[in-house]
């Protein structure tokens, strides 16, 4: 698989894939602002749960915070796509103020899921007053889908699954992209193109090190590709397997279109 132009590879995915921490990639801390911070107790959807696109969903969020710089202040839900635009909201954006000390606070809010994003972003700053620019807010992500039918890129939020989980996968990919595997039996491996190849995956087969296993690659709407991957057996050589496939996007950063035939 190629992309004409310069390859953005999602860092985050990339690295974390196949990392023991591998829960805490949807959800991280900016570093802490001075007087103020700001920490996630519970949200839901839980991070890393794929939302459709063209369907509303709800947030539920509580968050603990500190705030000793300002005597006032407030806690503010900012939703954004992967490309860090704006997503509207009829309402506007969800506010609560806040004064000064500790406290907890429960947020809700809803949004229409943009037809056209691949990752939905929900940022969470706490703002004292007199204050333009913050630190510390609370980010947490969530993959966008076209529907809960067919394979998707993020089908798990986490990277290490059952073989039960590995087999229906595996068994759906067959369903709904079955016309397009190509197999290599010298590298224990089967590829597969879905969605108007723009995802494609590679699953290991009997005797592979990382089986079973697979890898997948996005190809997004502005030319970048997601890398992710899931496995049910050993996670060394998976990160192997794993970072070869990083290594072969790499190689075709430059001036590559589409043609669906590496693997």
């Amino acid at each position: 698989m190629g992309i004409r132009g310069t390859i953005f590879l999602v860092a985050t995915l990339a690295i974390q894939a196949f990392a023991l921490a591998e829960e805490h990639r949807w959800v991280s801390n900016a570093p802490r602002g001075k007087g103020y911070s700001i920490d996630l107790i519970a949200i839901e959807p839980k991070p890393g749960t794929p939302l459709v696109r063209g369907s509303t969903v709800a947030f539920e969020v509580s968050v603990r915070y500190q705030l000793e710089s300002a005597e006032r202040g407030k806690i503010v839900l900012v939703l954004q796509d992967e490309a860090n635009r704006s997503i509207a909201r009829p309402h506007g954006q969800r506010t609560v103020a806040v004064s000064r000390g500790p406290g907890t606070l429960a947020l809700v809010d809803s949004v229409v899921v943009p037809v056209d994003a691949q990752e939905l972003r929900l940022f969470i700053p706490l703002v004292p007053d007199g204050l333009e620019t913050t630190k510390g807010e609370v980010l947490i992500r969530y993959p966008v889908t076209t529907t809960t039918d067919g394979p998707q890129y993020m089908p798990f939020p986490l990277a290490d699954i059952s073989l039960s989980q590995w087999n229906d996968y595996h068994h759906l990919v067959e369903k709904f992209c079955g016309a397009s595997r190509r197999a290599f039996p010298d590298e224990q491996l089967e590829v597969f193109e879905c969605n108007g190849n723009s995802l494609h995956m590679a699953f290991t087969t009997e005797g592979h090190p990382a089986h079973p296993a697979w890898v997948a690659r996005q190809v997004w709407r502005d030319g970048a590709v997601g890398q992710t991957g899931f496995f049910s057996g050993a996670e060394e050589p998976f990160a192997k397997l794993f970072r070869a496939y990083l290594d072969l996007t790499k190689r075709t950063q430059e001036n590559v279109s589409v043609s669906g035939t590496e693997r």
